[in-house]
């Protein structure tokens, strides 16, 4: 009769070396993440920071601030191609309309509904544009961006279990203070009591993380959807090419719009997809979507709505996919919700770099435990990824500027160029410096 075999359950302090290995092989590639990742929580309110055309002084905005902007740059720039109108946050922004110039080049127009007047132009580069290509997928990087990311999201999800077997929270742990009998009892402390109020935003980020890899897996490997209903092939209701021509004007367009929802409160209009005039905005039914959730498809030859999606219509599946953006940059709450994923966020990207230095102090009394090969060969790779991105971030941020005569001219606002570049060389010396620390820490103490 054969033997019944058990499960060997892993001990726990095998939680804590698989937590540790982890730490150490993707602490540098988690900051880097997480510390971009914070940045594009709050990348508007930064853009409002940092360029004054973006700022407005009006109370609210309405449809007709919408149409409004489309004739100011029609007015302006009559050969320009308009490709969309947003409305960026809140009532004190200005309007964002994006459109190709004459000479091809990407360029945002924002119009202040307070003055009724264009306030000012920029090229496509932003610093939401600049975050969310970085956070995003790395700036592309060579294809597999977006995957290189994601891939960080399972780590961080396997570095949580890990350490909760490890160490199970209980309620008088979370107001354990940082033992102080050394510094590494201080930071060892510091990061545990840290890591325990985080773990809340670690599920959450960890969770969204892992469905975009999902998301992105589903659409190039297994079946191609990645929406529900839209113009394109990787929807699972492709809509029918409507007629050619735009014989009806924006604003007959939108009101076919209103009638066709009336509770949507509209937040974008794009005035080409796949054929169709596109309305994307809110209603006080749909909770904790992005605004594509709620849209209508207008064909701009007959004022007909082809398509209207309700988010709260949407299978449970589909819901939850336009739930993952509000939910990974917590901007459904308004500055609240931000200001607790920023704080968060810097929390984690903390936590990715402190992690790795205590254990490698740990062990450096003991040599034999720490692989400095298998150490040096990690933190030389995440650097190399590092500095390739910020190689595909220069490409990218070249193609980006307009083109005058055969020439790129820098339509950036100077506060916009030096923030970013400040930031690119600060994050580089953080990754640097840590490296070189965390080498110098794996050397054997005497």
């Amino acid at each position: 009769m054969a033997k019944s075999r058990s499960v060997v359950w892993p001990q726990k302090k095998q939680w804590l070396d698989w937590h540790s290995l982890l730490g150490i092989t993707t602490g540098l590639m988690m900051f880097i993440i997480c510390w971009s990742g914070t940045f594009a929580t709050i990348s508007l309110e930064l853009d409002w920071l940092l360029n004054s055309d973006i700022r407005s002084n009006a109370t609210q905005v309405d449809n007709t601030d919408l149409l409004a902007a489309y004739q100011a740059v029609q007015r302006t720039s009559p050969a320009a191609q308009i490709i969309r109108i947003d409305e960026l946050a809140s009532a004190n922004y200005s309007l964002s309309v994006l459109y190709k110039s004459e000479q091809g080049a990407l360029t945002h127009a924002f119009f202040d509904p307070h003055s009724q007047r264009l306030s000012g132009t920029t090229s496509f580069l932003t610093v939401s544009r600049f975050f969310r290509d970085f956070h995003m997928s790395l700036f592309g990087f060579y294809g597999i961006g977006k995957y290189l990311v994601c891939i960080f999201a399972v780590s961080l999800m396997a570095s949580l279990i890990s350490i909760l077997f490890f160490y199970k929270p209980t309620l008088k742990r979370f107001f354990e203070f940082p033992a102080t009998s050394s510094t590494r009892a201080f930071w060892g402390s510091l990061h545990r009591l840290l890591g325990l109020w985080s773990i809340w935003f670690l599920l959450v980020i960890g969770i969204t993380g892992v469905w975009y890899l999902f998301e992105q897996t589903r659409n190039d490997i297994l079946d191609g959807r990645f929406s529900y209903t839209d113009t394109f092939s990787n929807a699972v209701y492709q809509l029918p090419e409507p007629a050619a021509g735009m014989a009806l004007s924006l604003q007959q367009l939108t009101l076919a719009a209103q009638n066709a929802m009336p509770e949507l409160d509209i937040k974008e209009i794009t005035l080409n997809r796949g054929g169709y005039v596109y309305f994307a905005g809110q209603t006080d039914s749909s909770l904790l979507v992005r605004n594509r959730a709620n849209k209508i498809y207008i064909e701009p030859s007959t004022g007909n709505a082809t398509y209207v999606q309700r988010a709260t219509d949407l299978p449970a599946y589909w819901y939850w996919s336009n739930m993952a953006d509000p939910l990974h940059f917590g901007n459904f709450g308004g500055w609240i919700t931000k200001t607790l994923w920023v704080i968060f966020g810097l929390l984690l990207s903390f936590l990715s770099l402190s992690g790795s230095w205590m254990y490698i102090k740990r062990l450096a009394g003991r040599p034999q435990r720490i692989n400095r090969k298998l150490l040096k060969n990690t933190i030389v790779v995440s650097l190399l990824i590092g500095g390739l991105t910020l190689v595909m971030g220069a490409l990218r941020i070249n193609a980006m500027l307009p083109v005058v005569n055969g020439q790129r001219i820098i339509e950036i606002p100077m506060p916009v160029a030096t923030f970013l570049l400040l930031w690119t060389l600060i994050t580089g010396i953080i990754c640097l410096v840590w490296g070189r620390w965390l080498l110098r820490a794996s050397l054997p103490t005497n």
